[in-house]
């Protein structure tokens, strides 16, 4: 075999090659790609949702607390005025 026949083989082999193997691979990497990136989307959008309920959640505790507080204020101005009553002298 001479050289030039050995250089046109080995092109082939390489047209075949790149056909067979690269392009497929290509593809696939690509379709990668696409998917990763649909993913990274999809987990900022939950990250987000995340962030969202957390700042919800934070104000509903702090609604809680208030009504707590209130709540403990009122109880302790129902005991004075129950105590008040208890002492009072216009019952008699």
């Amino acid at each position: 075999m001479d050289i030039q026949t050995i250089s046109v083989l080995a092109s082939c082999g390489f047209f075949i090659a790149t056909y067979l193997i690269v392009q497929p691979l290509k593809l696939s990497i690509n379709a990668l790609q696409i998917s990763v990136d649909r993913l990274a989307s999809a987990m900022e959008r939950v990250q987000d949702e995340v962030d969202e309920n957390n700042e919800e959640l934070a104000r509903g505790e702090e609604k809680i607390k208030t009504l707590f507080a209130n709540d403990a204020a009122l109880d302790a101005r129902v005991r004075h005025i129950e105590e008040r009553c208890e002492n009072c002298q216009c019952r008699e």
